[in-house]
């Protein structure tokens, strides 16, 4: 019985272990909280939330997270005459991405303000 309660602490034990790595991750990631990445042509987010990381070897961590997200183009239709605000989206990017895709919250903004003027002009 003494066997069995020990393998119950051990587990228990592994679990806080792997939570708190997880969390760890996560607070490593914190500071994107707030900034804003233009991922693709007609895409931008803004992180509202860290969710967790994933660990890779090959390709670096992929941090998934909450965000403000905006589908636009800003190349007045060239791409696409569609515009989608959501403020319940999430998305993910790999750390080496990071500086490569971060815009400046004014430019988030900017945009932001365009697609507004945009879907008002369609009412």
């Amino acid at each position: 019985m003494d066997n069995n309660k020990e393998i119950q602490e051990l587990r228990e034990k592994i679990k806080q272990l792997e939570k708190d790595q997880e969390q760890s991750q996560i607070d490593k990631y914190a500071y994107l909280v707030g900034k804003c990445f233009h991922r693709a042509t007609t895409s931008w987010e803004k992180v509202t939330a860290i969710n967790r990381v994933d660990p890779n070897e090959f390709q670096g961590d992929e941090i998934n997270f909450d965000c403000i997200s905006i589908y636009y183009d800003e190349c007045e239709g060239k791409y696409s005459n569609d515009c989608i605000i959501s403020s319940n989206s999430w998305g993910d990017i790999y750390d080496y991405d990071i500086e490569r895709q971060e815009i400046s919250p004014e430019k988030f903004s900017d945009i932001f303000e365009n697609a507004v003027k945009f879907i008002r002009s369609k009412i």
